[in-house]
């Protein structure tokens, strides 16, 4: 073809100047053609990369994929940063909520003694009443309290152990076994079968759902077969459950009876029995407040059983008491027992076991 001279044409200008030759020769090199005349110069058994199909077929734009790849990979590596960095802040957060956990909140001197000892009296001797000479481990003992007073009933293979070395030091002010361990751990160093049983007061709220299920994987290793679990937790079921779940920034869960009992049946343990932690009787005053929260109590059970359409072994107590317990080798199974005890003195109900109409007595020493 023969190419237009015309005036008006600024390369015919050029072209009769330096010739055609040279006025091709000076324009950008090519890219597409020294790929066609690398590809044409490769040997025919020699496959064609992917990247190069694609790209000389205009499938795809190589840069535009590269930068897409680069992109995610980005908002994955930030992503990533941001959780580590999340995770490290919270543990950070963790720590120095623990390193003085009770600044602000200690009760009047005397009174912690006290209500652990109440309570250990109520609660926790009538359970651990046959494994007195066994070992006991309390995890969160905090200043030990509960120690003192299982010691003095006759737990004499009883310790403690807490992290917060606030209350590892006015555990050792006050004469009581606690040692500066983290509970876990402790746990990891124990043999199995080698505890009668282990206590935590107020301590499984403050762990994650994974670490909850790790702590009670190992507490089912560490116990003997006729050895039981005792732990208090806030009740979500409760009327004023709220105000002990959201009442501390450390608290990161709370329990009802159901998600008590598919907790342990995970991770080992049956023969599950839950104990309303209802006013402990030690006084007048005490007697009157536990008799008007029976009365709430049967209001609660009838709105309960207006709405859902049955009566249900509900308890609306603010804390929950478990004792579940290793079962024997073979057994299979759990059950859920919701009872009271014997030092309850306003009222006298055995345990009652709950089944799929209600509840009925146990069969079961109290």
């Amino acid at each position: 073809m023969t190419p237009y001279r015309g005036s008006s044409c600024p390369r015919s200008f050029f072209a009769r100047t330096v010739g055609w030759e040279a006025l091709r020769a000076c324009r950008p090199p090519n890219r597409r053609d020294e790929r066609r005349a690398a590809f044409s110069a490769r040997a025919p058994d020699t496959p064609e990369p992917l990247q190069e199909r694609q790209r000389r077929r205009g499938l795809v734009s190589f840069s535009a994929r590269r930068s897409w790849e680069t992109m995610v990979l980005r908002m994955v590596a930030r992503k990533a940063k941001q959780e580590q960095e999340s995770e490290a802040g919270a543990k950070g957060a963790r720590r120095r909520l623990y390193h003085d956990y009770k600044t602000g909140q200690r009760p009047p001197e005397g009174m912690s003694s006290e209500v652990a000892a109440r309570f250990a009296r109520a609660y926790i001797e009538p359970t651990l009443a046959n494994l007195r000479a066994a070992p006991i481990v309390e995890l969160g003992a905090g200043e030990g309290w509960t120690v003192a007073a299982l010691r003095s009933m006759g737990f004499s293979s009883c310790r403690g152990v807490d992290s917060s070395p606030s209350e590892v030091e006015r555990a050792h002010a006050a004469g009581n076994a606690v040692e500066l361990a983290d509970g876990l751990e402790t746990l990891r160093k124990c043999a199995p079968g080698s505890l009668g049983a282990v206590v935590a007061i107020d301590v499984l709220e403050h762990l994650t759902l994974s670490e909850v299920v790790e702590w009670c994987e190992q507490v089912a290793r560490c116990l003997r077969d006729d050895g039981r679990f005792v732990f208090r937790v806030p009740n979500g079921a409760g009327l004023f459950g709220g105000a002990i779940r959201h009442g501390d920034l450390t608290h990161l869960l709370a329990f009802t009876p159901s998600s008590a009992q598919q907790l342990l049946a995970a991770t080992g343990l049956r023969e599950l029995s839950i104990i309303p932690c209802r006013p402990i009787v030690h006084s007048a005053l005490s007697a009157v407040r536990a008799a008007i929260w029976r009365g709430v109590e049967l209001v609660l059970l009838l709105a309960d059983a207006a709405e859902s359409g049955e009566f249900r072994g509900s308890v609306h107590t603010r804390n929950l008491l478990v004792v579940p317990e290793r079962p024997a080798s073979g057994m299979a199974g759990s059950r859920v027992v919701l009872a009271t005890t014997r030092a309850l003195a306003y009222g006298r109900g055995g345990r009652r076991e709950a089944t799929a109409g209600g509840t009925r007595p146990s069969s079961r020493p109290p």
